[in-house]
C-alpha cells in the first residue's frame, strides 16, 4: 500500500502516519525546522495538509490550491508560518498561515509583504497567464470574464483573499 511512513528508530522499523490522508497521493513533505512535530503533505489534487502531531493526523490547510498537484513544499527559513509550495504547471505560491485567534489565513498575500494588493494580483495574473480552452485561449486571470484582465478582477481577488492594502 501507499501513504505516509514514518520511523522514530533511525528507519529500523516503520509505522503509517497517514490519517487524514486516505487515498490521496502524496508528491511531496516538508517539515517544520523549529517544531518537527509540525510536518505538510503536498498532494495530487487535493491541495495541502498539515500535521501538528508529527503525522499521526493530518488536516486540510484552506489554501486555495484544492484541486492542485503541489509537487514540492519549502518552510521560510526565518517565518515558520510561511510555507511555499510547487503547483505544477502553475508556479511557486506562498501560504499564509494564521495564529491562534487570528482568524482565516490571508492566501492572497503572495509577495509575503503583510497586505493584499496590486502587486499580489499582478503575480497571481502572471501565474495563471492564458490557457487554451475550448473557445482558443482565455485569460485564467479574468475573474469576471468579461474578456479583459482589468481592475474588477483585482478587485474580485483581493475580495476573496484578503484585504486590499
Amino acid at each position: 500500500g501507499g501513504g505516509i511512513f514514518r520511523s522514530a528508530d533511525g528507519g529500523r522499523s516503520w509505522m503509517e502516519a497517514s490519517t487524514g490522508l486516505s487515498n490521496m497521493t502524496v508528491l511531496s513533505l516538508a517539515v517544520d525546522p523549529s517544531n518537527p512535530e509540525t510536518v505538510y503533505a503536498g498532494t495530487g489534487g487535493s491541495g495541502v495538509f498539515r500535521s501538528l502531531n508529527g503525522g499521526a493526523s493530518w488536516e486540510a490547510i484552506p489554501t486555495g490550491l484544492a484541486k492542485a498537484d503541489v509537487r514540492t513544499l519549502a518552510i521560510h527559513p526565518s517565518n515558520p508560518r510561511v510555507v511555499y509550495s510547487g503547483v505544477f504547471g502553475s508556479a511557486v505560491f506562498a501560504i499564509m498561515l494564521s495564529g491562534p485567534g487570528e482568524g482565516p489565513p490571508r492566501n492572497g498575500d503572495l509577495d509575503v509583504d503583510g497586505d493584499v494588493d496590486f502587486e499580489d494580483f499582478f503575480l497571481f495574473a502572471n501565474a495563471f497567464g492564458r490557457s487554451r480552452g475550448q473557445a482558443g485561449f482565455e485569460d485564467r486571470a479574468d475573474i469576471d470574464v468579461d474578456g479583459d484582465v482589468d481592475f474588477e478582477d483585482f478587485f474580485l481577488f483581493a475580495t476573496a483573499f484578503g484585504k486590499t492594502g
